[in-house]
C-alpha cells in the first residue's frame, strides 16, 4: 500500500511506520504486521517467505485446501496432506484450480478425449493428473512441464513424480531415480511423453511407461519404470478402465 513508508524492527518484531498524514486502515495494518513478522522470521532462520513449512502462510495453505477438497471427487483431506508434502518448493504457495474433470468436461464429436485434455492443459506448466479406477484403486502423476503433443517425444523434467495408495490409505511416491549404467544412462530425461495417440510418463522396458492413458482416456496401463523405480503397476494391475480423472495446475 502506498499509504506505508517503511517497515523498522523493535523488540525483535516488525511494525509498519505509517505515512504522516496517510489515513489508518486497521485490516491493512494487521495484514503488513503478519507479512512483516514473516520477513522477520525468515531472516532470522536463513529461510524466506517460500520456506513451505512458515506458519504465516497456514492459513492460506489451509484455504487453499478447502478449496480443492471441495472440487474434488477423488482425493480427501488426508490423501491431499499425504502427497503435498512431494511437490516441488514452487509450488507449493500457488493457487491450485482443477481444468479438467472426465465426469463433468464438455465433450463433443471433434473435441474428445486427449484434445481436449491438451486443450485444457495449454498454458498449465504444473499439473497434478488423479486418476480412480473402475475398482476405486487411486493414484497419478505430477507434471513439471505443461501438457503437449510433442508426436511421441519425450519432455519434462526431474521433479515430476508419479504416486499411488493403497487399500490402507497409505500413499507412495515415485520420485526419479538417477541412471546407474548402460542402457539407463540414455533413458534420463524420458519422463513425459504426449502424441495425438495416447500420452504417458515415466519410460520403462519395451515402450511401456510408468503410466499410459489411451486417446479417449478411458483405458491405461502401467508397468515398472526406469524413470521412478517402480517395480510393480502404480494401477496395481498393468491394464485398468479410467472411472474418473481430474486434473489440477498450479498457478500464481
Amino acid at each position: 500500500d502506498d499509504c506505508w513508508k517503511n517497515f523498522v524492527k523493535w523488540k525483535g518484531s516488525w511494525l509498519v511506520e505509517k505515512a504522516e498524514g496517510a489515513a489508518t486502515d486497521e485490516a491493512s495494518l494487521k495484514r503488513l504486521e503478519i507479512l512483516a513478522a514473516g520477513v522477520g522470521q525468515g531472516q532470522g532462520q536463513g529461510q524466506g517467505l517460500g520456506n513451505r513449512g512458515h506458519d504465516v502462510a497456514a492459513p492460506a495453505v489451509a484455504a487453499k485446501q478447502k478449496r480443492f477438497l471441495k472440487n474434488s471427487r477423488i482425493l480427501d483431506e488426508r490423501m491431499l496432506k499425504q502427497v503435498s508434502k512431494a511437490f516441488p518448493h514452487y509450488v507449493q504457495r500457488r493457487e491450485i484450480m482443477k481444468i479438467y474433470d472426465s465426469q463433468t468436461h464438455c465433450q463433443g464429436e471433434e473435441d474428445e478425449g486427449l484434445d481436449n485434455f491438451y486443450h485444457a492443459a495449454d498454458g498449465h506448466s504444473y499439473t497434478l493428473l488423479l486418476l480412480r479406477d473402475e475398482t476405486d484403486k487411486i493414484f497419478g502423476a505430477f507434471a513439471d512441464e505443461q501438457w503437449k503433443d510433442k508426436g511421441g517425444s519425450f519432455y519434462g523434467g526431474k521433479d515430476c513424480f508419479i504416486f499411488e495408495w493403497d487399500e490402507a490409505g497409505n500413499i507412495t511416491v515415485h520420485m526419479h531415480k538417477k541412471a546407474k549404467a548402460g542402457s539407463q544412462k540414455r533413458a534420463g530425461n524420458l519422463f513425459m511423453i504426449g502424441s495425438q495417440d495416447f500420452l504417458g510418463m515415466g519410460s520403462g522396458e519395451g515402450g511401456t511407461f510408468a503410466l499410459y492413458l489411451d486417446k479417449d482416456l478411458s483405458m491405461g496401463s502401467s508397468s515398472p519404470s526406469i524413470i521412478f523405480g517402480n517395480t510393480k503397476p502404480i494401477s496395481g494391475v498393468e491394464e485398468f478402465v479410467v472411472e474418473n480423472m481430474e486434473v489440477w495446475a498450479f498457478d500464481l
